[in-house]
């Protein structure tokens, strides 16, 4: 195999893969907003450190 076909390839091979990158990048959903991911975040189960502060608190409060 030459230089030159094996460069060809490379070439095409190159090209393909940015059409199919472009192409099913183009289909990616547009960015969150902080709101939204914070909802995400509280809906899989993330607790916030003001959240766990009080309900320590609230433990202490209890407790004595």
């Amino acid at each position: 195999m030459n230089l030159r076909t094996y460069l060809k390839g490379l070439g095409l091979g190159i090209f393909v893969t940015t059409l199919i990158t472009s192409v099913s990048s183009g289909n990616a959903k547009a960015t969150m907003t902080d709101a939204e991911i914070r909802a995400r975040a509280e809906e899989l189960g993330m607790v916030s450190e003001n959240a766990l502060l009080l309900s320590q608190a609230q433990k202490l409060a209890d407790d004595a």
